[in-house]
């Protein structure tokens, strides 16, 4: 794999991360105003533990090469568009104010 693709494939992995990971780690901790610190504390246990379990998958799959890495950021990235879809209802992309206040 060129030099060039890799860094495309994990700079668009970065920037998938972090849109996803402020946008939903606020909009999860929301309701949990009143023990938003035991929350987040939680929130950050999850994605160390859950981080730490996918790296040694991919460390594993290691074969001198980058591919498992680029195949397992294309994994993660499809795995958080599909949960943003679920969560959002297929809304992601909507216009603001165009979707009714009820749904």
């Amino acid at each position: 794999m060129p030099f060039w693709l890799f860094i495309a494939m994990v700079a668009i992995f970065v920037v998938t991360l972090v849109v996803s990971i402020s946008t939903t780690t606020s909009l999860a901790m929301q309701p949990l105003g009143k023990v938003a610190g035991t929350a987040s504390a939680v929130f950050g246990a999850m994605q160390t533990v859950g981080g730490a379990v996918l790296g040694y998958f991919v460390a594993q799959a290691f074969n001198d090469t980058v591919v498992p890495l680029v195949g397992a950021l294309l994994i993660f990235d499809l795995c958080i568009l599909a949960c943003l879809l679920i969560a959002e209802q297929g809304r992601l992309f909507a216009a603001p104010g165009s979707i009714p206040a009820s749904v």
